[in-house]
């Protein structure tokens, strides 16, 4: 483990207000004519742009880490759990309403996930990997985050913020996902 990040080429964040600006032209078109289709035409070119950026940084990244590390582990992530939406809250009262369920936030969340195109990288990892004879490992994801990369400890106070690792035991402080990455690496070479 090196510490290295690297970014995704977020190819949907980039595109979303050239979209936004296309579905509203599409919306104040006359369905089915002539300018219509040329709207929706422009509209699958820039799915089709947003496609191939991701599919093009997940083989370079891939072709990148097998050729530089001998053995690769990775989060064995339920990607379709963790992008599903959140179910409704009814309200107590019986009354038929339903209470904030946090939908507009996880919708965001769900939007950078599909963005970084996880599982796409997850399976050419996976696939080069066989064909040029590397190890890809998947790891149980269970408290990677939390548990100490030096002493061991696993205490859910380890992570006082979403960035920050700071072991309660042996005081060990780090970035979390450096943290997180070690353990996730240590888990791979002992199973």
């Amino acid at each position: 483990n090196t510490g290295k990040y690297i970014d995704g080429p977020k190819a949907l964040a980039g595109s979303l207000q050239k979209l936004e600006r296309l579905h509203q032209q599409m919306a104040r078109q006359e369905k089915g004519s002539a300018n219509w289709k040329k709207t929706v035409a422009k509209v699958k070119a820039v799915h089709e742009k947003i496609r191939r950026t991701r599919k093009l940084f997940a083989h370079k990244t891939s072709t990148y880490l097998l050729r530089t590390y001998g053995t690769l582990a990775l989060e064995d992530l339920k990607l379709a759990s963790m992008t599903r939406r959140p179910k409704p809250k009814p309200a107590e009262d019986g009354s038929g309403t339903f209470l904030p369920n946090q939908a507009a936030a996880k919708g965001g969340l769900n939007r950078s996930m599909a963005d970084a195109g996880l599982g796409q990288l997850r399976t050419m990892l996976e696939e080069k990997g066989k064909e040029r004879g590397r190890n890809v490992v998947r790891v149980d994801p269970k408290y990677t985050s939390q548990r100490c990369s030096v002493c061991g400890r696993t205490e859910a106070g380890n992570r006082p913020s979403q960035e920050m690792f700071c072991c309660l035991k042996c005081g060990h402080t780090e970035n979390a996902d450096v943290n997180a990455a070690k353990n996730i690496l240590d888990s791979a070479t002992k199973g």
